[in-house]
């Protein structure tokens, strides 16, 4: 008798797909109609606003205590998401504001105003004939502020009503969906680890409990966003899918599926769906590393290299000791004019992208207009945004939400700036700089790192101890600039890349999490300022040469892998991708404006007195001025710094030609990250000014330390 074979199907995964294709069509068949409405179009003194007023960042108008919002153009709505950019009273010492908002068709909801600008979400039933617009009365106390006749409430920015569904049925749908999603996330998630299996229980009784408690309040907590649905359903059927098939895929594969998957979350995003396409991105970044040929450490190595790597933190510990006690002192003894443009565009685009989460506002792409403002055009908004995301969350996490600072006059001295209330304050500036003053202090700790690796402590505790001599350094650790930031993160970099290098080598399971940690670090360092990409192109480049060298002579062969050299790509452009919503809508024009802004300065009329480099070889002449004695690198150092100098690389060129192949991995990689900054300062260095050169310093302070414990220790074994 013929024996029949039925395969079962895969019915989860084809459950997953078909309930996430109805998902999408039930999203693009209900698709929701949205209106905006600024600070002068809310409505009228009769309604209980008081006239629209103006702060040199953005339009406002304070309430009367009572007020009717009106919502026009949704007399057919039946439920409307409505959000509001409130904010209490900021006069020193304000707490917040509570506030009572109602409907004609609900009950009244209770909830508090922050005194700093917020974007609160209204749920409102908006049933009501077709002859009367929808309006929303909200309720809060006044207060009288000296010198002022008026009685104020709170203060409204701007209004977005959106249109969610046909019926409330509808908007039940889409918050159980919400919670599916999440739960089935969670599940997925957790199913590889045992001990976590109890969460999805929890969460979901968690939801239950809130859903019979309080309804309402889990009902305007819960966001009524697609996207989010969406995003966590692609989520849980990547996790889902690499559970179920990493076994059976080629390793050959992941890095397609990266590449692909990157290209597709970048239209994805670019498409507006910024949330779907930021999930397929990291996703896939993710996966495009993965590779099953690995193997855990021994228990010997890692005995051994955790007994090394607590003399290392020790070591650096100590070094960071002894930087911050430079650093920090007299921290409010210097001072630059730029410090006021950056503290003020930091502060907004952090608030924009972590607090009111508005990754569309105008300010992301549109000049940066004002009458307070003395910069030409070119000073808008032509940078990357992660350093002004670490400047805005030192002055958010220290009280300041909202300071007014006005634009430094560099055509007039210190004296008059302050005299006329145009330099920030004391503790606005220490709040910025605090973060600054960190990554210094940390990038001092690296060198030290990198300098270990290169030629043992002694060259690591010198470099380190010459990082902070230059007068210029210490001045750039202590003020608020993108330069620091970026050179921590390069150094970071650096460091990251030469331990994947040797986990490559030694086929240990932790190349994988270093290879990406490899990969977002040198975005954080692009999204911070572009000449951070000198060193994303040093790890790109040595792990291309030792993906694809084979040698005899120096007994190489290819020991990394090329998906890792795509992953390093991938997750360093999803990082800095993610990280500028300026160019979510525009990213060919965005980048192309952000790599026209050196070639701007160097041809505005107005920084003549900043030496503009138009050819090579002024540029060379550039460099090495600044490398001499009296430029700004070297100033405050040793003396005889081209001497220095050309005895460091000389050592380093005498060793590199000797190298073997063995595991010391990190000259090829130092001498490769020489060489590509000094050749990518020559062909871009637009002007003449010390933080544009500033990542020769610590190649500058490797190589003096190299050639001086070189020739020490020459003597030492002559003697």
């Amino acid at each position: 008798m013929r024996q029949v074979t039925f395969v079962r199907p895969m019915i989860r995964p084809i459950l997953t797909t078909l309930a996430l294709l109805t998902a999408l069509l039930f999203v693009a068949s209900t698709t929701p109609h949205s209106i905006a409405y600024p600070a002068e179009g809310i409505g009228f003194s009769v309604d209980g606003f008081w006239q629209p007023e103006f702060n040199a960042e953005r339009s406002y108008r304070w309430t009367r205590g009572i007020t009717r919002v009106r919502i026009p153009g949704f007399e057919d709505a039946s439920l409307l998401l409505v959000s509001l950019q409130l904010s209490a009273p900021q006069q020193s010492g304000a707490t917040h504001t509570p506030a009572t908002v109602a409907t004609d068709k609900s009950a009244p909801m209770r909830f508090s105003i922050a005194p700093e600008w917020r974007t609160y979400h209204l749920l409102i039933d908006a049933q009501s004939p077709d002859w009367r617009i929808p309006a929303l009365m909200i309720t809060n106390p006044t207060w009288r502020p000296r010198g002022d006749e008026r009685d104020l409430g709170i203060v409204f920015g701007h209004m977005n009503a959106q249109r969610l569904l046909p019926s409330y049925t509808a908007a039940i749908v889409e918050r159980w969906m919400f919670l599916a999603s999440l739960v089935a996330l969670t599940t997925v998630a957790t199913r590889c680890a045992p001990r976590w299996n109890l969460l999805p229980g929890i969460l979901t009784a968690l939801l239950v409990m809130g859903s019979l408690w309080a309804p309402v309040r889990l009902s305007q907590a819960l966001p009524t966003n697609w996207q989010i649905v969406i995003g966590i359903a692609i989520v849980t059927l990547y996790i889902e899918g690499f559970r179920r098939y990493r076994q059976r895929m080629p390793n050959s594969i992941f890095p397609l599926i990266g590449v692909a998957g990157v290209t597709l979350g970048t239209g994805i995003v670019w498409r507006g769906w910024a949330i779907v396409g930021a999930a397929v991105m990291i996703c896939s970044a993710l996966l495009s590393v993965y590779t099953r040929t690995l193997r855990s450490d021994s228990g010997k190595r890692q005995s051994a290299d955790r007994s090394s790597l607590r003399r290392l933190w020790l070591s650096g510990l100590a070094i960071a000791v002894f930087a911050g006690g430079v650093l920090i002192p007299n921290n409010n003894d210097v001072y630059h004019g730029d410090e006021n443009f950056w503290a003020t565009t930091g502060l907004r685009a952090f608030r924009l992208a972590f607090i009111e989460r508005d990754i569309y506002h105008p300010f992301w792409t549109e000049p940066l207009r004002s009458s307070l403002w003395a910069y030409s055009p070119i000073f808008a908004l032509p940078h990357p945004q992660i350093g002004k995301y670490l400047f805005g969350a030192g002055l958010y996490l220290a009280g300041h939400t909202d300071p007014l600072i006005r634009g430094y006059d560099f055509s007039r001295s210190l004296a008059w700036n302050k005299a006329h209330n145009r330099v920030i304050s004391p503790d606005v500036a220490s709040a910025a700089r605090f973060l600054v003053t960190l990554t210094a202090i940390a990038s001092t700790v690296l060198v030290y790192w990198i300098g270990v690796r290169l030629g043992g402590v002694a060259v690591g505790v010198l470099a380190a101890a010459l990082m902070n001599a230059p007068e210029s350094m210490r001045y750039h650790g202590k003020i608020i600039m993108l330069d620091v930031p970026a050179l921590i993160f390069g150094l970071l970099a650096l460091v990251i890349c030469a331990e994947m290098l040797r986990s490559w080598r030694q086929g240990n399971r932790r190349a994988i999490f270093l290879t990406i940690a490899c990969g977002v670090v040198c975005g954080l360092g692009l999204g911070t300022k572009l000449n951070a990409a000198l060193v994303v192109l040093t790890c790109l480049f040595v792990s291309v040469i030792f993906a694809v060298w084979r040698s005899r002579r120096f007994a190489v062969t290819p020991f990394v892998p090329k998906r890792a050299v795509v992953a390093i790509a991938l997750c360093a452009w999803t990082v800095f991708f993610l990280s500028n919503p300026a160019l979510y809508r525009q990213p060919v024009e965005g980048i192309r404006r952000m790599l026209d802004f050196g070639t701007d300065i160097g041809c505005n009329p107005e920084l003549s007195w900043c030496h503009p480099l138009p050819t090579p070889t002024d540029r060379m002449r550039a460099i090495w001025f600044f490398l001499s004695d009296e430029g700004e690198v070297n100033a405050g150092g040793l003396p005889g710094s081209h001497l220095l100098l050309i005895i460091g690389a000389a050592a380093l060129a005498v060793r590199l030609s000797r190298w073997t192949g063995s595991n010391d991995v990190e000259i090829v990689l130092i001498s490769a990250w020489i060489i590509i900054t000094l050749a990518g300062l020559m062909l871009w260095l637009p002007i003449g000014i010390f933080r544009y050169v500033m990542p020769l310093v610590p190649i500058s302070m490797l190589l003096q330390s190299y050639g001086i414990i070189g020739i020490l220790r020459s003597i030492t074994r002559t003697d």
